[in-house]
């Protein structure tokens, strides 16, 4: 005779269904944990030297290659990591590009090279010195280099890509933001009012520059203007330099304002209106090299291609501290468009 077995009372359910959650928090416990491990080993192992990258080709068979470097994120001169940062997928810095650049030197089978871009631009010095490096890596090698826009190609990023000898643009590409801006918070009026007192020790009256408890000084953003007026007109030369546009329609368009790729292209700051794919295609046809194969290049660092296959599709959402672009720009002059 069958007999069933006795139900379970209430409280034995209850505590069946802890354990059950309590065994979910510990292995999400162990998982966090052990991805955490993983990130701190891959930025050791990545601070090292890192000139390894491996190829990841995207298109073509041919013997002729066309190297891209992707151009995504603000530009900063450095990358700040943690371990629920697993990597600065978000950020371009001059040593990234520096690392992508030296590693197509070695190859022989570079043609061209395809800026694809898709950034809000960043911080002046950092684009000014990526700037350099591009116009340089072109003059020492003779390999040209174009650049392609994504959704966003402003300010700083704009900047970079005036060293290419073509620009093509999507033609709802927001480009353009020609300008410099440096920002800050001042919170003094908010401290007199709760009894906060800024101590301040120093040399000389301009040391403390946007101190964001000082009361706000005319002098001292005279000061902070002149540089921001000095910056832009370098932004501008760089313009004048590289693009062949009447002087009445910069000084127009030149008021930090951002333009879509068809505004840039009917008024000479890009070449063409394009995809991706339709940057290939010209670059193909301009090296003569109809099936070259495109690749671009990853990090050969230990570990990086976990980390890159967990940002792209993590298992568990890291994003605790998400970064502030807006803090990490805090009193910094910026070629960057912020909207």
């Amino acid at each position: 005779e069958h007999i069933a077995p006795p139900k379970k009372k209430f409280s034995e359910k209850l505590k069946d269904f802890a354990s059950v959650v309590g065994s979910f928090v510990k292995i999400s416990f162990y998982v966090i944990v052990g991805l955490s491990m993983l990130s701190f080993l891959g930025i050791f192992f990545s601070s090292a030297e890192e000139t390894a990258l491996s190829e990841n080709v995207l298109m073509g068979e041919g013997t002729a290659k066309i190297a891209v470097i992707n151009v995504k994120g603000t530009i900063f001169d450095e990358s700040e990591t943690s371990p629920l940062d697993l990597a600065n997928s978000s950020v371009i810095t001059p040593r990234q590009i520096f690392k992508v650049l030296e590693n197509i030197k070695k190859d022989e089978a570079v043609k061209a090279v395809i800026l694809r871009v898709n950034s809000p631009g960043g911080t002046t010095t950092a684009s000014e010195e990526i700037y350099q490096m591009l116009t340089k890596f072109k003059d020492s090698t003779g390999i040209p280099i174009y650049a392609s826009f994504g959704e966003m190609a402003a300010s700083g990023a704009y900047y970079i890509s005036m060293a290419a000898d073509q620009i093509i643009a999507n033609p709802s590409t927001l480009t353009g933001s020609i300008g410099v801006i440096v920002s800050s918070v001042n919170y003094s009026k908010l401290a007199n009012k709760y009894g906060v007192q800024d101590v301040t020790i120093k040399s000389g009256d301009n040391k403390d520059l946007l101190n964001p408890l000082a009361p706000v000084n005319e002098e001292q953003l005279k000061i902070m203007q002149d540089i921001v007026d000095e910056t832009y007109q370098l932004f501008l030369s760089r313009v004048k330099e590289n693009r062949n546009i009447p002087q009445d329609i910069l000084e127009k368009l030149a008021d930090g304002r951002v333009l879509s790729g068809l505004q840039a292209r009917d008024n000479g700051f890009v070449d063409k209106v394009g995809t991706f794919l339709d940057a290939i295609e010209m670059v193909r046809k301009d090296i003569a090299a109809p099936d070259a194969q495109v690749v671009e290049y990853r990090s050969g660092a230990l570990f990086s291609g976990i980390l890159d296959s967990l940002i792209r599709k993590p298992l568990i959402n890291l994003s605790i501290f998400p970064s502030d672009i807006n803090a990490g720009l805090q009193g910094k002059l910026a070629y960057i468009y912020l909207p």
